[in-house]
């Protein structure tokens, strides 16, 4: 988390933490291992799927919500 911290000060930004998420990958057997993420007593929050580049990948890798996002457009056209 430093290592991201020290490239936005090096890039002249500022990390906005309430638009900072993070995506914790787990298998689908195993317990649900929780991590908390915090940097200076600001908590980076814990997403089950995110959206990158149209395809939308969940915490487990499978395809289910990808898969629910293309049927609700297929209906719609």
């Amino acid at each position: 988390m430093s290592d991201i911290i020290a490239w936005f000060e090096a890039n002249f930004q500022s990390p906005k933490y309430n638009k900072m998420y993070h995506l914790e990958l787990r298998n689908k057997k195993g317990i649900d291992p929780v991590l908390d993420m915090n940097y200076f007593n600001k908590t980076i929050a814990n997403i089950p799927y995110t959206k990158l580049l149209c395809l939308v990948t969940d915490d487990t890798l499978t395809w289910d919500n990808h898969i629910d996002q293309l049927i609700c457009r297929l209906n719609s056209v």
